[in-house]
């Protein structure tokens, strides 16, 4: 039997976070998004945005990530050596 609820909780700091299916893997297992917000409504409002916008293909990403400039880098870093 499948799992119901809104998987909304709240974290140790003060924050609430939410999180929703967003795909599986190939190898089968379950890909989530998460999402955060100061208070149990405003998570919950996100939650309803992210999965409307999740299922008309659009991408759900709010902010960048210190992360996302890694590959920009390393072809950078790549093209230098060579």
């Amino acid at each position: 039997m499948p799992k119901k609820g809104e998987n909304i909780y709240r974290r140790k700091d003060g924050r609430w976070e939410g999180r929703y299916i967003k795909g599986h893997l190939a190898d089968g297992k379950t890909k989530y998004a998460y999402v955060y917000g100061k208070t149990y409504s405003d998570v919950k409002q996100k939650l309803i945005d992210d999965r409307i916008a999740f299922a008309q293909g659009k991408d759900t990403a709010r902010r960048k990530t210190k992360y996302s400039l890694l590959p920009v880098f390393r072809t950078m870093l790549w093209e230098k050596a060579l």
